[in-house]
C-alpha cells in the first residue's frame, strides 16, 4: 500500500498601510449599505430603524426639521476625506431667509425658533423622547414587505410588547422581544417596584 503525502500551503496577503481590498469607493463608513438589498439610489443615503439598522428606504435630512415661515432647511453634506462613522450623514438645519420680522415681532419669532421641535441625522424630537416612541402606532410600510420575519411593537393599550410579521421601519418596530421591553417597560416596571416597597415601608410603620 502506497503512502499518500499532502503539501498544505499557506497563503497570506499583507496589506500596506492605508491600503484595503476593497475599491476605493467603497471606504468603511459605506460598507452597512453593502448588507442590505435595494434598488434605490438616494443622494443621502438610506434610513435606520430604532436599532440602527438600514432599510430600503431613502434617507431625507429635512424630513423632521420644522423650520420658520421667515427661515428655510438647509443639507450639509460632508466632504468623503472628512466622513467618519459619527459625521458619515448629511446635517441639516434652518437657515433664516432674507425677509425678516419686524421688532415688535421679534421676541416672538424668537422664541418660536427656541422651543421648535428639529431632527436631523436620526435623533429624536422633544415628543418622541424617552418612551414617546413607545406610544407611536406601528407604520403601514411594516407589513407590506415581501420578506415577512417576526419583530415586535409596543402596544400602549395592553401595555405589552406584540409579535407581528414584517420589516424594519422606523418608530415603534423592535427586531426582539427584550429590545421592545427594555424600551417601552423599563420605567414602567422600575416606577411599580418603587411604589411597592414604599407601601411596605408605610405597613411596617403602622405596625
Amino acid at each position: 500500500m502506497k503512502e499518500s503525502f499532502f503539501s498544505v500551503f499557506q497563503i497570506s496577503v499583507v496589506l500596506t498601510e492605508g491600503s484595503s481590498l476593497l475599491p476605493s469607493y467603497a471606504k468603511k463608513e459605506l460598507w452597512p449599505y453593502y448588507q442590505i438589498k435595494c434598488d434605490l439610489k438616494c443622494m443621502y443615503g438610506y434610513k435606520t430603524d430604532m436599532e440602527g439598522q438600514y432599510f430600503c428606504k431613502c434617507y431625507d435630512p429635512c424630513e423632521n426639521i420644522y423650520c420658520h415661515s421667515s427661515s428655510k432647511c438647509v443639507v450639509n453634506v460632508p466632504k468623503r476625506t472628512d466622513c467618519d462613522w459619527s459625521s458619515c450623514k448629511a446635517k441639516a438645519f434652518c437657515q433664516e431667509t432674507k425677509t425678516r420680522p419686524k421688532k415688535k415681532n421679534r421676541k416672538k419669532y424668537l422664541w418660536h425658533l427656541d422651543n421648535t421641535p428639529q431632527r436631523d441625522d436620526g435623533s429624536v424630537t422633544s415628543s418622541e423622547k424617552g418612551h414617546g416612541v413607545c406610544h407611536m402606532p406601528l407604520e403601514e410600510e411594516a407589513k407590506k414587505c415581501t420578506k415577512l420575519r417576526k419583530r415586535w411593537y409596543f402596544d400602549p393599550i395592553s401595555g405589552q410588547c406584540r409579535k407581528f410579521r414584517g420589516c424594519r421601519t422606523g418608530g415603534n418596530n423592535f427586531g426582539r422581544k427584550k429590545r421592545c421591553k427594555r424600551k417601552c417597560l423599563s420605567k414602567t416596571k422600575l416606577a411599580k417596584r418603587k411604589g411597592h416597597s414604599r407601601g411596605r415601608k408605610s405597613r411596617r410603620f403602622i405596625k
